[in-house]
């Protein structure tokens, strides 16, 4: 476990002090079998997501423009930007014809089956 006060620097960069990640709050869950990704994308349709696994490596890239129409009136105010959030995860021996994925309110749910199961090893008989 790494002593997150020895190196103040990297912790401002690992949680995102100079980039957007923060805005992409993931659990990842390993269930034995499978791991399991949800990812907080709150605002972004499913059409923004995009994912794919390669390398051993899931990598999630959301991204969103928008769109001040100002036909009906002039905007004032405005909180809501575009917005390019990536992330990506280290996630080894991953059957990818079996991943599968969803997203509902705002939270992006993705399961990764394994590989090989049975890493428990087993005795090898000499013949």
């Amino acid at each position: 476990m790494r002593n997150e006060f020895l190196n103040p620097v990297q912790n401002l960069l690992d949680n995102g002090f100079f980039n957007d990640n923060n805005n992409m709050k993931t659990d990842i869950i390993d269930n034995g079998d499978t791991y399991e990704v949800n990812a907080e994308l709150a605002g972004f349709d499913k059409n923004d997501i995009h994912m794919d696994y390669r390398d051993n490596t899931l990598s999630i890239n959301a991204k969103k423009n928008a769109n001040h129409d100002e036909e009906n009136g002039k905007v004032v105010f405005s909180e809501i930007s575009s917005n390019d959030i990536k992330r990506s995860f280290y996630l080894p021996n991953v059957d990818i014809k079996k991943i599968q994925a969803s997203y509902e309110n705002g939270i992006l749910n993705v399961v990764l089956p394994k590989v090989n199961v049975d890493n428990q090893g087993h005795s090898i008989s000499i013949d």
